[in-house]
């Protein structure tokens, strides 16, 4: 029986201890191995506020928000959450019911095209994978659309660092380093008590959840 919102950040305020005075949680973080809130080491479950940064060691991490996104931080990754949008550091991070919820890296944004989209997406460098394992996902840069990535598919995007990237109305053509390509991820669904931790193959490497 999954428990509601408010009963979870009771739960994980017994395990980890109380917010900060003043800040209010935006939802609950998880993992079966250590993990690190803000270079704080923690196990077990934790409440987190919007501008916490997440980082995994060896196993994933999973963070539900309370307007209902799921995401699961890949092993040895790092992100930082808010209450409307996820800034992917390093590594991966696969998504589940993120309508109204992006992922960010530098200047690309990528956010659910239709309600049952599941995506990966994951940086290396400043490359970004984008796959959609279910429904179809948009890519955009800076407001203006780039592409859909639909079910099945994957593309590859050059990002560029906001802070030195020069001014445009869109994406130039050298952004999108790679078309849509047939997906050969696989999902591996492995339950542990209440917290899922799943197996995703990626078409090339090791899979970091």
């Amino acid at each position: 029986m999954k428990l509601g919102v408010s009963r979870r950040i009771l739960l994980a305020t017994a395990i980890a201890g109380p917010l900060s005075a003043g800040t209010a949680p935006i939802g609950i973080v998880s993992a079966i191995a250590s993990y690190s809130l803000n270079d704080s080491s923690q196990t077990g479950a934790a409440s987190i506020a919007s501008g916490t940064t997440v980082a995994t060691t060896t196993a994933p991490s999973d963070i539900r928000l309370d307007n209902g996104a799921e995401l699961r931080l890949g092993t040895r990754s790092s992100a930082t959450v808010y209450d409307d949008h996820l800034a992917l550091n390093e590594g991966a991070v696969r998504l589940g019911s993120f309508t109204d919820y992006s992922v960010n890296f530098h200047n690309l944004q990528v956010v659910a095209d239709s309600p049952a989209a599941q995506a990966i997406v994951r940086v290396h460098n400043d490359r970004v994978e984008v796959a959609s394992l279910g429904g179809s996902v948009r890519v955009s840069d800076g407001g203006a659309m780039m592409t859909r990535v639909g079910a099945g598919t994957k593309a590859t995007f050059q990002a560029q660092n906001t802070s030195s990237r020069r001014s445009r109305t869109g994406a130039s053509p050298a952004d999108r380093i790679e078309e849509r390509n047939t997906l050969l991820w696989t999902v591996v669904g492995v339950s542990s008590a209440a917290l899922v931790i799943g197996g995703i193959a990626a078409y090339q490497g090791k899979s970091p959840f």
